[in-house]
Formats: structure tokens, C-alpha cells, sequence
């Protein structure tokens, strides 16, 4: 058997294209998300954050940190898409539509309590600064685990 040009080139694309379903889809996005946030748990450093200006500190921190968990919230939906018979039908009986749901409901209760935050400080930064914001932030750590 000849290999192909494609796998001779990209091992890797050849597995991706044959390779597409909607798990391993999730745990790639897990993955990308994963490794946003990591960008943004570096800069959030007290050496870092405290020198950065206004635009480096939203280039560097608040959009790797919101791409992140829209990486996230796509991946648990994925994973409760996935163990679900229908998409419209939930399958709260299976463990993996739990992990999914664990994901996602604590992203979305933080982003909505984020939003109303952000509307009475004004401006993300002076949000993620005043006690509500952490109270939130709190909260929907405490759901997700």
C-alpha cells in the first residue's frame, strides 16, 4: 500500500479527519480552552497583572480568559450532546452528561452575575475588582465542584 501525500505530510491530519466524533471533538476543545487559560492564569501572576496597562491587561488576560470558557462551555455541551439519544433530551441517568453539566451551568450562572456586575461598575476590570465579582466567582467554583 502507497501512503498518501496528506499522511506522509500530517500523520496527525490524517488521524483528525478519520477520528471525528463528537468526544473526541469535546476533549479537543477541552484542550485548546485548556491551554487559553493558561495563558491568562500566567499573566494573572501578582508581578504580572500589576504592571500591565489597560490594553495589554485586556489583550493578555480578559481574551485569552473569555475565549477559554467558550472553549469550555462548547466542550460540556459537546460531552452532554454526546451521551444524550436525542440533542432536545437530557440524560441526567449518565455520567457523562454530568460532566458536561458541571461545566456548563456554573459558566453560565458566573457569565450572567459577571454581566450584572459589569453594568453597575461600568467596565470589566473595575468588576473583577469588587467583592460581588469574587462572591460570584466563589459561587460557581463552589457548583462546578
Amino acid at each position: 500500500m502507497v501512503p498518501t501525500p496528506v499522511r506522509l505530510v500530517c500523520p496527525l491530519l490524517a488521524l483528525l479527519t478519520k477520528n471525528l466524533d463528537l468526544g473526541f471533538i469535546a476533549s479537543s476543545s477541552q484542550l485548546v480552552g485548556t491551554t487559553v487559560f493558561w495563558i491568562a492564569g500566567f499573566t494573572a501572576l501578582p508581578g504580572v497583572l500589576n504592571v500591565l496597562s489597560p490594553a495589554a491587561l485586556y489583550g493578555a488576560y480578559w481574551f485569552p480568559l473569555i475565549l477559554g470558557g467558550v472553549f469550555f462551555v462548547v466542550s460540556g455541551f459537546l460531552f452532554m450532546i454526546e451521551t444524550q439519544k436525542y440533542w432536545w433530551l437530557p440524560a441526567p441517568k449518565t455520567l457523562g452528561w454530568h460532566v458536561g453539566e458541571e461545566v456548563v451551568v456554573p459558566c453560565l450562572i458566573a457569565k450572567a452575575s459577571l454581566t450584572a456586575v459589569q453594568q453597575d461598575c461600568g467596565t470589566l476590570s473595575e468588576a473583577s475588582i469588587s467583592g460581588s465579582a469574587n462572591a460570584v466567582a466563589s459561587l460557581a467554583c463552589l457548583l462546578a465542584y
